[in-house]
């Protein structure tokens, strides 16, 4: 039944040769404004730990004039630098554990649920994930002092908890199977790539526009602004292929769509079982060389 309705679906999305070509747009703004925020994010955390590092080691003032007197450096602002940078770099190495261990276990878990039940959910949950890790930034941010730094683990502990970045694409890339044909499966993922690589690109762009011209407030701001209009937008406008289950509106039956050993044990079998040509020892190495560039 539910691959007759994904065949509908394909035929749907496929087979209307004389629609605009916008009509076809379905996940491709999810990927975009997604990375649009995300990158936003990442330099303005960056700074945002940097800032909290100097305000640990040094004294306030000092940390101030060091960030208003960058164009005229001197040496002691210099070496400040370089120890705050030491320092910093052992929390990102934190944050990085902390953040990349769970959210792997749980997007193979998101991953199997997607392909039963449906796809909108876990992508609307890694966008609140986003939400909720950037609250705590926002936090930090406005609160400055007095504040440990090890606060900020809390904004990498919703991000790996609601999947992040690897549940996001998990499920955006197996939605794509289900939309398209094998003739035009290439052409929506070199277009869903594109808008990876554009809203990255702008987001990097924007980042530091917004950081020259506001503060940590705003651009924190503007991410769970963005955040929550991609949420609106999966809500409303991403069609659902998989027809919603009765027993996941049963909160009686909830806790069994959740717990589903045997579809988790599936896949992880999918990943040790005898390929053709050496294929099983390329994929685990592709996985070990992931793991590692984390």
């Amino acid at each position: 039944m539910i691959r007759q309705n994904e065949k509908e679906i394909n035929i749907l999305f496929t087979s209307k040769k004389s629609a605009p070509w916008w009509k076809s747009i379905s996940i491709e703004p999810v990927v975009f404004l997604y990375m649009l925020a995300v990158y936003i994010n990442i330099p303005t955390d960056e700074a945002l730990l940097y800032r909290q590092v100097c305000y640990k080691l040094y004294n306030i003032s000092l940390c101030n004039s060091m960030n208003t007197n960058k164009i005229n450096k001197i040496d002691i602002y210099e070496s400040m630098e370089d120890i705050i940078q030491k320092h910093a770099s052992i929390y990102v190495m934190y944050f990085n554990f902390v953040y990349s261990i769970p959210s792997i276990f749980i997007s193979i878990m998101c991953g199997v649920w997607s392909d039963k039940y449906s796809h909108k959910i876990p992508m609307i949950f890694a966008s609140i994930g986003c939400i909720l890790s950037t609250i705590v930034n926002l936090f930090v941010s406005v609160i400055k002092y007095n504040l440990s730094i090890e606060i900020l683990f809390f904004s990498n502990i919703f991000l790996s908890l609601f999947g992040s970045t690897s549940t996001m694409f998990s499920v955006i890339y197996n939605y794509i199977s289900h939309i398209t044909t094998i003739e035009n499966r290439t052409q929506r993922i070199a277009i869903i790539e594109s808008c990876l690589m554009f809203g990255s690109t702008i987001g990097l762009i924007l980042s530091g526009i917004l950081m020259d011209l506001t503060n940590f407030q705003y651009c924190f701001l503007f991410i769970i602004f963005v955040h929550c209009i991609n949420i609106i937008y999966i809500t409303f406008y991403v069609k659902e292929v998989i027809p919603t289950r009765q027993n996941i509106k049963s909160f009686k039956n909830f806790y069994k769509t959740l717990f589903f050993y045997n579809d988790i044990r599936d896949a992880f079998r999918v990943l040790f079982k005898p390929r053709e040509f050496n294929q099983r020892k390329y994929l685990l190495l592709a996985i070990f060389g992931l793991l590692c560039s984390m």
